[in-house]
């Protein structure tokens, strides 16, 4: 997967370059006005939990929008705790220093979650 930067109706598409050249992508009109069900911007510090920030907000507020409830923030440490266990990568596991981890990305958050 090739990472790129891709501007597809103004927004930018951080994962796969054949991501937006989907169908499915380009006829999306979606607005988040309104929706009430965005998190605050939190802290990522130097982490490479970037993914699960992102990955979490996504989720949660595509709950609350489909439960129509409030928006409640999903768990960042059970996402990464399950991404390790459910995709491990022990080459670079082992290269990892107590308390670290390795970068995962949004498209295998995703897929955890509707598996």
């Amino acid at each position: 997967m090739v990472k790129t930067t891709k501007e597809i109706e103004g927004v930018a598409m951080h994962e796969s370059s054949k991501l937006g050249k989907k169908s499915f992508f380009q006829k999306i009109s979606f607005s988040w006005v309104g929706k009430k069900c965005l998190l605050r911007p939190q802290s990522q510090k130097k982490t490479k939990y970037c993914w699960a920030y992102a990955s979490i907000g996504a989720m949660s507020a595509a709950v609350s929008i489909k439960s129509k409830k409030a928006v409640v923030p999903l768990s960042k440490q059970h996402l990464t705790d399950c991404l390790l266990e459910y995709y491990p990568d022990p080459k670079k596991e082992s290269k990892l220093k107590e308390g670290e981890t390795y970068a995962s990305s949004c498209s295998k958050a995703y897929r955890f979650a509707v598996e």
